[in-house]
């Protein structure tokens, strides 16, 4: 199963995990051998390198599909990348949007 990633401020790791998003680092094993995990989440979350994972086939777990139409559950509290990406689109191509590779669509 691939996973697609979503670079999150240091503000937003808590509210998205909060919501039941998930969220993970970009950590290598020779890190583990001289920091737990913890740490190392705590360091990549001051330096803004957390980020939101959501499986590729699926699109973003926050994006829900009323009718149809899709809607961002967290709206008024997404992600400041999430708010830069204006999108217009209304209809089932939303889906197929967001379940290819997002980093390259909000970037």
């Amino acid at each position: 199963m691939k996973f697609r990633t979503i670079p999150l401020q240091p503000n937003e790791v808590d509210f998205i995990k909060r919501m039941g998003g998930q969220v993970g680092i970009d950590a290598r094993i020779s890190e583990l051998q001289t920091k737990n995990m913890d740490d190392l989440f705590q360091i990549a979350k001051r330096q803004g390198k957390v980020f939101m994972i959501h499986p590729a086939e699926k699109g973003c777990v926050f994006l829900e599909k009323q009718g149809k139409k899709y809607r961002c559950k967290i709206y008024r509290f997404r992600p400041k990348i999430c708010q830069a990406f204006h999108c217009n689109l209304a209809d089932d191509s939303l889906l197929l949007l967001f379940s290819q590779d997002a980093l390259e669509l909000l970037q």
